[in-house]
């Protein structure tokens, strides 16, 4: 993989720019206006509760690639606070460190649930790497993940995205659970790259 234009932030950035990510329903609220933002150290993955039951083998692999590539730049992406806007092929990308939110489990119980970044905690887990993270607490509890967390043991390896039933379990029914989606597209060019069509 072929990176240019590495351009590096501090987390002082990421924080204002989080504070700037809206929901895409419920009039679009700023979900972490109020909430408070940090850093953690992750080398035992059960502190990071997933809630997508797959990753893609293929989107592992990139992970990977990105992580060699950016090691020209002096950027280590297991070992972000802050983040990094690059260009490949043509095209402009967001790196962030995986981003675990504090919510509620289906009996109630609070877990840090995994809202974006699952693959490359998984790259991280498979080599046996400590990584970064930012954790969100005191998220609107009115506007939980939008999907129910589950355990690693239930992600299965995949060649190709399963169908939308076998992608999470959802919090609302029909095409209503899109509400609570964290659109960090909208801040973070190309954050989410299967959501910006790639």
């Amino acid at each position: 993989m072929i990176v240019e234009n590495v351009r590096a932030y501090p987390f002082s950035d990421l924080v204002s720019k989080l504070r700037e990510v809206r929901l895409v329903g419920f009039g679009q609220p700023l979900i972490y206006a109020d909430s408070k933002i940090t850093t953690r150290r992750v080398w035992d993955f059960s502190q990071a509760t997933p809630a997508q039951n797959y990753v893609i083998n293929a989107q592992v692999d990139r992970v990977l690639e990105l992580r060699k590539a950016l090691r020209d730049y002096s950027v280590n992406i297991f070992n972000l606070d802050g983040y990094v806007e690059y260009t490949h092929e043509g095209q402009e990308y967001t790196c962030l460190p995986p981003i675990l939110e504090s919510s509620s489990d289906a009996q109630g119980y609070q877990v840090d649930i995994v809202v974006d970044g699952m693959h490359r905690l998984m790259a991280a887990r498979d080599g046996l790497n400590v990584i970064n993270v930012i954790h969100i607490a005191r998220v609107p509890s009115s506007y939980p993940y939008y999907a129910w967390p589950i355990t690693w043991r239930e992600v299965a390896r995949v060649d190709k995205r399963p169908d939308k039933g076998g992608r999470k379990s959802y919090r609302r029914e029909g095409d209503s659970y899109k509400d609570l989606f964290r659109d960090f597209n909208a801040v973070f060019p190309n954050a989410q790259p299967s959501r910006a069509g790639m």
